[in-house]
């Protein structure tokens, strides 16, 4: 495991501001869309996850040397809940290697996929596959 810390912007409109990204076109050909989408994702989880006083979470970034990643790690008493966050808007089995890589490193027996597409379906037993509508509404 890299020890390292990772920045995010929890407000992805400063993010934008930062980068003169000031229309949706910009956006979309913008070489940190994956980053904006991957902040507002996870700004968006947390939000979520912490609406209920006294619960606490913890939020983590995991990587490995070899360069497989987990997006959002979220510990809620001492149980972990992995997300990776894809921009595509369609998700195969053969995007997920490194992550489901890290899910059998830290004995995680499932995942969720956030992305932009609209359907929510499973990869597996293991991968749940779901749009970013979904949470958000």
């Amino acid at each position: 495991m890299v020890k390292h810390n990772k920045i995010y912007f929890r407000d992805t409109g400063i993010l934008h501001s930062f980068l003169g990204i000031n229309s949706i076109e910009s956006l979309r050909t913008s070489p940190y869309r994956g980053f904006s989408f991957e902040g507002f994702v996870i700004e968006s989880i947390i939000r979520n996850k912490d609406i209920l006083p006294g619960i606490k979470n913890e939020y983590f970034f995991y990587r490995t040397a070899q360069g497989d990643e987990i997006d959002l790690l979220v510990k809620k008493d001492n149980k972990f809940t992995a997300y990776e966050i894809k921009t595509a808007t369609s998700i195969h089995k053969n995007d997920l290697t490194g992550f489901m890589r890290c899910l059998d490193q830290l004995h995680l027996q499932s995942g969720t996929v956030i992305y932009s597409g609209k359907e929510e379906y499973s990869l597996d037993k293991r991968i749940k596959v779901l749009p970013v509508s979904k949470l958000l509404s």
